[in-house]
This record gives structure tokens, sequence and C-alpha cells, in this order.
């Protein structure tokens, strides 16, 4: 009996021992995983720029495109020089105008004349750059407002006052209402004719 006693006390071992420590296995919180917006679009930064594609010209482009800047050059001067003389031209009294008659035809037939040349050589290049998309807006936009201009001066002419303008015959009054007509055609078809040509200096891209 007390073999077996002592050997139940060594198995249970001393009475004032600490328990044994069970070892714990600390689990953290789940954590849940941030939620990512799917992008439909890739960032501004990293979108590539739309590179200028590469169309070749014919040299009579070049060659066109020469005589066309020349004559717009050498058109400013005329058209300065006939809005002078053909205001001058509306505030005189009938009789009155010496040789600012001649000197307005004559002006008149050097823009029209420069806006043939314009007129051809404009619309050729820009049918030879139809397939450029290369700042094609700013092509088309300038050809368009051209040729309204160029509609316009045709109609300022045909409204010019001429020897069989008054009552009776002789020469038509100067601020007769065919007259203001005229002069009212011919500032707008200038004005608009100079801002598409300043476009064209101006916008570039």
């Amino acid at each position: 009996m007390i073999a077996l006693a002592l050997t139940l006390q060594l198995l249970a071992g001393p009475a004032d021992s600490t328990p044994a420590r069970i070892p714990l296995r600390f689990t953290p919180p789940a954590v849940p995983a941030p939620a990512y917006v799917a992008l439909t679009e890739p960032l501004a930064a990293d979108t590539p720029r739309a590179r200028p594609r590469a169309f070749v010209y014919s040299d009579q482009y070049a060659t066109r495109l020469t005589i066309h800047k020349w004559a717009s050059w050498a058109m400013l001067p005329l058209v300065a020089g006939e809005v002078v003389v053909g205001q001058k031209l509306y505030t005189r009294p009938a009789g009155t105008e010496g040789g600012l008659r001649d000197l307005h035809s004559t002006l008149a037939g050097g823009i029209g004349a420069l806006f043939a040349v314009n007129t051809v050589t404009g619309a050729w290049n820009l049918w030879e750059a139809r397939k450029d998309p290369n700042d094609r807006t700013r092509r088309w936009i300038h050809g368009l407002t051209m040729l309204a201009a160029d509609a316009g001066f045709l109609a300022t002419a045909a409204a010019a006052p001429d020897d069989d303008c008054g009552e009776g015959g002789g020469v038509c009054p100067p601020n007769s209402r065919r007259a203001g007509t005229h002069r009212t055609l011919a500032i707008t078809s200038a004005s608009l004719a100079t801002a598409s040509w300043l476009m064209m200096l101006v916008w570039k891209h």
C-alpha cells in the first residue's frame, strides 16, 4: 500500500506545483481586403498622345502655297486703300469725285485678281490635303470663310453704283441706297477675309 501511494504521488506531482502552461496560438482578426475600383479608362498620365501622321504633299502643293501666301500679303494694302477711297467716294457729293472713282475701280480690279489667284491655289491645295487629318478643321474653316468672302466681293461688284444708276441717267449719288449696299457688302466681305487670314496666322494647332 505504501508503495502504491508513493507511486500515485509521484505521478500527480508536488502539491504546490503550478499548473502546466498550455501554449496558445494567437490568430489576428481577419482584415477585409481593400476594395479596388475598376477603371474603365486608363489614367490621363498613362494615355499616350496621338502623334500626327505623316502625309506627303507634292512639290506643286508647296509652290501653290507660296503663291497663296504672297497674294494674301499683297491684298492687305489693296483692301486698306479700297476702304479709304470708297469711304471718300461715299461722303463726297456727286460730281466732285475727281479721280477717286477711277482709283477705286483700279483697286477693286487688283483685289479681284488676287482673290481669283488665291481661290484657285487655295481650293487646289484644299483638295490635295483632303485626306490629311492634321489641322483639317483649320483648313476647312479657312477655305469656307474665304469662299464666303469671294461671294461677298462678287455681290459687292454687282451692287456698285454705275452711270445709269440715277433717275433719268447720270452719276448715281454717292450716298444713295445702292451705294450704301455696295459699301456694306464691301466692308463685310473684307472683314471676313481678314479674319480668315488672321486665323491661319494665329491658329497653328
